[in-house]
């Protein structure tokens, strides 16, 4: 009688290849579970934008409050809406301005506070809080006579360096387009 001491070569080869098959699963699964994230904060913001237009078409003020605390977890609250969460770790909210070439931070005392003109649709300037008046105000640059008002261009949700979604703010016409 022969005693079979070890694997043969057809078992080794036959256990690596489904070991290759299930940490290729793994690895792809881990890549979609970032990129469902950024779709559904995508699509959060693109209804809280579009409500917000809506609103301010219909009514004397309205704003889209972006926020995040110091978990890294992003808000979105509106002029009708209560706070809520629309993203967490390990995904990031930048912001882009017609001000500067360098995408600015969503942070937990600088949040992101869009608003439309009510006779246009149009988008107004970024409003920032002044907490000497306790109020917002449209954010501006300069001084003197070169003062100009902020404009928010972009919205970008990312997770790493290789997944992001772009959200373009057309100034004019208060519309927004997703790349």
């Amino acid at each position: 009688m022969k005693r079979n001491e070890g694997f043969s070569l057809v078992e080794l080869i036959v256990v690596i290849a489904i070991l290759g098959v299930l940490s290729t699963a793994a690895v792809v699964g881990i890549g979609m579970i970032s990129g469902w994230r950024i779709n559904k904060c995508v699509s959060l913001l693109d209804s809280g934008l579009k409500e917000t237009r809506t609103d301010a078409l219909s009514r004397e003020a309205a704003y889209l409050i972006i926020s995040c605390d110091e978990n890294g977890n992003y808000y979105m609250e509106g002029t009708k809406n209560p706070q809520e969460k629309i993203a967490g770790s390990p995904i990031k909210i930048v912001y882009m301005t017609d001000a500067k070439t360098d995408e600015e931070m969503i942070t937990p005392d600088h949040p992101l506070v869009l608003s439309y003109d009510r006779a246009s649709g149009a988008f107004l300037p970024i409003l920032e809080w002044d907490a000497e008046h306790s109020t917002y105000v449209q954010k501006q640059t300069g001084e003197g006579a070169d003062i100009s008002y902020v404009y928010c261009t972009s919205i970008q949700i990312c997770a790493g360096e290789e997944k992001s979604t772009t959200i373009r703010l057309v100034k004019s016409t208060g519309k927004h387009t997703i790349e």
